[in-house]
């Protein structure tokens, strides 16, 4: 098993518990570095596609942050290859579940009849999930899209 030293830098004695979950993760982020030996890589967190000079980076894709100063929610994690920025997923596009009807369907999961458009710079322009048979009462399926920009 892999040993990750993290370094905290130090605080500032006037530095409040922040108020929030979101401004404790900001402030971890802030202040926690991990060094992982023989693997000097910076790590993107944005909703936008990083410029070319940052392929080398994993990407973690956010949504869009509902404050100044927040991260948004995770959506994906993209890695540079084949000139495209690639998803991981232990899904595949298409893969459905059931879920309670009333359930809000967010990305990276969608439902027909919508069509879904990503990221540019992505290995997708858009995608239609397949129509699915009718499920049981009380339910509804999603579908496994792949995190998304928008839906028509």
């Amino acid at each position: 098993m892999a040993e990750y030293p993290i370094t905290v830098a130090e605080l500032d004695e006037s530095l409040c518990y922040p108020s929030t979950v979101q401004l404790l993760l900001n402030s971890l982020a802030d202040y926690i570095t991990v060094n992982i030996a023989y693997d000097p890589l910076t790590y993107v967190v944005d909703s936008s596609t990083p410029t070319s000079d940052k392929n080398s980076s994993p990407f973690f894709q956010t949504a869009v942050a509902d404050g100044v100063g927040e991260y948004g929610m995770p959506k994906a994690i993209r890695i540079y290859a084949n000139s495209k920025w690639q998803e991981f997923s232990q899904f595949q596009q298409g893969d459905k579940i059931l879920v309670a009807d009333n359930s809000v369907i967010v990305s990276p999961w969608g439902e027909s009849p919508y069509t879904y458009t990503f990221l540019s710079g992505t290995n997708l322009s858009t995608y239609a999930p397949p129509v699915a048979p009718e499920p049981p009462t009380g339910f509804k399926y999603k579908t496994y899209v792949g995190a998304w920009t928008s839906k028509a």
